[in-house]
């Protein structure tokens, strides 16, 4: 399992170019979740302490789109984010090597997947022994980050363009 490991590690972008001794090392600490169709990976306000990256299957990313859960009938709705397959390894709940705080969505398996977690201690204690990789990591989780948020402020002002504009007809 941890050749299998290290063969996925060793395509996903976070990882390229990484000292093979390190790939090698973070394929060890790392280990192979299975889940089944409509479990949850990860849930939205729940502390996270580890990062996916996707091998077999599809799993949906939503987010709750109410701001008060208080209210029962408004605590379900939630938004379809993306929809990601194995096909290019994706990772995501990447921000929980960096700090372990709440999750900012919620990870659903559509299908059955199998999936390569990376916890936050066994990150760090890889960071410790490899600056230089960590280094990397890291400025490619912030590069990621960053452009996840660039996009999140485009569709803000999109959509308050939009509620302006619905606000205005009905005066």
């Amino acid at each position: 399992m941890k050749k299998a490991r290290y063969e996925v590690l060793s395509k996903v972008p976070l990882f390229k170019g990484l000292k093979e001794e390190t790939l090698q090392n973070l394929a060890e600490k790392s280990k192979t979740i299975v889940l089944h169709e409509g479990e949850t990976v990860l849930r939205e306000g729940e502390s996270g302490a580890e990062m996916f990256i996707l091998t077999k299957g599809t799993v949906r990313i939503t987010k709750i789109i109410t701001l008060h859960k208080s209210d029962p009938g408004l605590a379900d709705m939630e938004k379809d984010l993306i929809t990601l397959t194995a096909e290019n390894n994706p990772f995501f709940g990447e921000m929980a090597l960096l700090e372990k705080e709440e999750r900012t969505a919620t990870v659903t398996a559509v299908t059955d997947v199998e999936l390569v977690s990376i916890g936050n201690d066994e990150f760090e204690a890889i960071a410790k022994e490899d600056y230089e990789s960590a280094y990397k990591i890291v400025l490619r989780i912030a590069r990621t980050v960053s452009s996840r948020l660039r996009k999140t402020n485009k569709d803000v002002v999109k959509l308050t363009t939009v509620l302006g504009i619905a606000l205005a007809k009905d005066r």
